[in-house]
């Protein structure tokens, strides 16, 4: 290409257009995998393992009822505190999450129960899912809980040719899946889960097929 009639603009331009191009062969933008989800069979097959008359199946139970039916992160779960849950108005109160806002969330009739079993023999402390010595629980301990749970049930996450654990995001997905299936908007979703851009929220209507299975399903109706 002879450059040597070109002014200082074309030629900032093409410097501009050449180092796009190579900002993106090197830099090529990932892939994104989609959300991996419980059907309500594994959901419950995981809740059922559970031994609700001893106190590390009460605390169990509460823990992972919190992130399954209220979509709760596991750092939002080692952050809450007893205050933060409002028995009276049915929601619990999210502090500086991830995104550092703060965000209220309602609390099904299960969860509530489950945490208020909880309740009446955790220990003294401020934390609401504390450790029997009443210490603030560790993101750690509550992800190798919810893989045991995993593992006792025999449920696991299909991922590609591979069988993974339950992690506890995962639980959170399915809760943000199922509000999808039962026709709860986008924009309501995005609040509940507190996320910062629509877009993080949006990538659930990939999965939610639902609908669009019956509508598929229909072709073949006369």
């Amino acid at each position: 290409m002879d450059m040597s009639n070109m002014d200082e603009k074309q030629l900032r331009q093409i410097i501009k257009s050449a180092a796009d191009s190579l900002k993106t062969k090197t830099n090529p933008r990932p892939s994104r995998k989609l959300p991996k989800v419980l059907t309500k069979h594994q959901a419950d097959k995981m809740l059922s393992v559970i031994n609700i008359n001893t106190r590390t199946g009460k605390r169990q139970m509460a823990i992972v009822m919190a992130m399954l039916k209220c979509g709760i992160r596991v750092s939002e779960v080692c952050k809450m505190t007893k205050a933060d849950v409002d028995f009276d108005n049915h929601k619990m109160c999210i502090q500086q999450s991830k995104n550092k806002a703060d965000r209220y969330v309602p609390m099904p009739n299960s969860v509530e129960e489950s945490i208020q079993i909880w309740l009446g023999i955790a220990p003294e402390s401020k934390w609401l899912f504390s450790t029997f010595k009443g210490k603030q629980p560790s993101a750690r301990n509550i992800a190798e809980m919810t893989y045991s749970l995993s593992k006792r049930a025999n449920v696991y996450l299909q991922d590609g040719a591979d069988k993974k654990p339950v992690n506890p995001h995962a639980l959170r997905h399915t809760y943000a899946t199922e509000l999808l299936n039962r026709g709860l908007d986008v924009v309501s979703i995005q609040k509940l889960l507190g996320h910062a851009w629509i877009s993080t929220t949006q990538i659930y209507t990939h999965i939610s097929m639902n609908d669009l299975i019956d509508k598929v399903r229909n072709l073949d109706s006369k």
